[in-house]
């Protein structure tokens, strides 16, 4: 019997070529994607971003189906036990803490709370990221909410 021709849903595909296989991670999602899935940004966007061990050019753009992905290498290996630190870390460098009310300072707070990101994790891997990312953790606050 011949039903038609089936197609995999692009996100399954992104999510296991450049994020999880089930078991092992190698990737998480980056940009305007974790702004929203945090609840700093209310955008929703037009192109999947994400951080990954799975590329080997600093950048690139990539078409999967009808989703377009910005693919970006790694500043360091990601596993399962380090993604949600190195994902903390790459929400720091893109905040703006100058800028941020009351209800995003909550909204980063409850963030921290759910990724179950520690002082010891930050520390670990705060040398991978630009010195900005650590003056935007202060000066946010949200170095005060991290277990």
């Amino acid at each position: 019997m011949f039903y038609g021709d089936g197609a995999l849903s692009p996100y399954k595909v992104i999510k296991r070529r450049f994020l999880t296989d089930g078991e092992n991670v190698y990737g998480y999602l980056s940009g305007i994607s974790l702004l929203n899935q945090s609840g700093l940004s209310a955008q929703v966007p037009n192109i999947l971003e994400l951080v990954t061990n799975n590329e080997s050019t600093r950048v690139r753009d990539i078409q999967i189906g009808n989703q377009r992905v910005r693919a970006r290498r790694s500043r360091t290996t990601i596993t399962k036990e380090n993604s949600k630190a190195l994902q903390f870390l790459d929400l720091m460098s893109m905040i703006t803490p100058s800028f941020m009310d009351e209800t995003e300072r909550f909204m980063l707070c409850r963030y921290i709370k759910a990724s179950g990101v520690t002082r010891e994790d930050v520390s670990r891997y705060a040398g991978c990221f630009p010195a900005r990312t650590m003056r935007n953790m202060m000066e946010s606050g949200a170095v005060y909410d991290l277990a």
